[in-house]
């Protein structure tokens, strides 16, 4: 009995390997009318061929493509695909557009992790019909409890996934496993078009292909991205400055993004800060997010303008808000007359105390020309708002 059962076992392997060695067959001549194909189409551009040559390549070339499967044209776009486009959506307002690769980079320990964490707990709570799909290939799994991972998977089940395991019993290529993850998501997206689908890469370098001198692959970068933009899946990726502050092994990083921001970390504010660096067709905007000192979460949205401001600088604007509340207006003159021993014990001099009134014209308090040309100052508040706001040109002689 034990023999008749191996013998069985060994059929059904030699079966397997014979499935497999097959499939490996299809794919190398698969990969060979590829690259035939790809050499007819140069060849077709050369300057010198008759337009028989021309034919008898043509010919050929709708040969190949007929045992591929691909279309006689196939990027012109046809009547069904241009009246069936999803209209743009933006999954949050000035922040994550629907179906785009968005790019979150700055230095270690900005941030980035903290900002795409906060991004998919709101997406999970705003969407029901919406699933992220979470590529960790950064952080260990100690700090995962720290991020209350386990927690969203209880929570929202399938709607949530978490990949980057490291499994020491095995020897595997984790840049190709996070391939295969990518690709299974693209196949999610397809099986259910309704569902709007979420990948978090974390992060870029250790998840694209390397070349040989260990730099990032440009040959595959987005490549799997953009197959899974294609059937309408959004990507957010997160990546890191080299120690010069620029962008780590290419800028085709950036150019082939779809928007970007930096990401940094304010000390004086506590606050994780995102500025747009590349927004292409999104109407993006700088955003500001406050952190607990003590447990470096992120507790909920706060002004930008604020965020961004030195201690110093806070100071000042708030000294001069409230003075232009309590007393209604003051010149150019009279502001830095009562401001001065304020300014002066901060060390902060006459050309930056200026350079802080016209920074924060029209956003903080208002600014117009008086009489005898004098810029007056007035707060920026709800029985105030007849007053114009004048543009920066006025500012020319501050």
């Amino acid at each position: 009995f034990r023999s008749y059962f191996e013998t069985i076992v060994r059929n059904k392997m030699n079966d397997i390997l014979s499935e497999i060695s097959k499939i490996k067959d299809k794919s190398k001549f698969m990969d060979k009318l590829e690259n035939e194909l790809n050499e007819l189409r140069e060849l077709k551009t050369k300057w010198f061929l008759s337009e028989e040559e021309k034919r008898t390549i043509n010919s050929k070339i709708g040969e190949i493509q007929s045992q591929l499967g691909i279309p006689v044209n196939p990027i012109e776009y046809s009547i069904f695909d241009l009246k069936n486009v999803t209209a743009k959506e933006m999954l949050l307002e000035k922040l994550l557009a629907r179906g785009s690769i968005t790019l979150f980079i700055g230095h270690t320990g900005c941030g980035k992790t903290k900002i795409a964490h906060h991004i998919f707990k709101n997406l999970l709570i705003s969407k029901s019909n919406l699933y992220i799909r979470y590529l960790d290939m950064d952080n260990p799994v100690e700090n995962l409890n720290s991020f209350k991972i386990d927690i969203y998977k209880e929570n929202y089940g399938e709607r949530f996934k978490y990949y980057g395991k490291r499994n020491h019993n095995l020897d595997l290529n984790m840049v190709n496993e996070a391939e295969n993850v990518i690709l299974s998501i693209v196949e999610e997206q397809l099986a259910n078009p309704k569902r709007i689908y979420v990948l978090v890469e974390d992060n870029l370098k250790n998840i694209v292909r390397k070349n040989r001198k260990g730099f990032i692959d440009t040959n595959y970068l987005w490549k799997l991205e953009k197959r899974f933009q294609a059937v309408g899946g959004t990507t957010i990726v997160l990546h890191h400055f080299n120690k010069s502050g620029i962008y780590a092994d290419s800028s085709d990083i950036l150019n082939f993004c779809d928007a970007a921001f930096n990401v940094s970390f304010n000390e004086n504010s506590s606050s994780i800060i995102i500025e747009p660096e590349k927004q292409s067709r999104y109407a993006l905007e700088s955003k500001a997010f406050k952190v607990n000192k003590e447990t470096r979460e992120i507790t909920g949205e706060i002004e930008y303008i604020s965020a961004k401001m030195s201690v110093e600088e806070s100071k000042i604007v708030k000294i001069i808000k409230d003075l232009l509340i309590d007393c209604g207006e003051f010149n150019q003159g009279e502001l830095e007359k009562e401001i001065k021993l304020v300014r002066t014990s901060l060390g902060m001099g006459e050309k930056k105390f200026r350079t802080i009134l016209k920074k924060y014209s029209g956003t903080i308090w208002h600014c117009y020309r008086g009489e005898n040309n004098a810029l007056i100052f007035t707060a920026k508040v709800d029985d105030m708002q007849n007053l114009q706001n004048k543009p920066n040109s006025y500012f020319k002689d501050i």
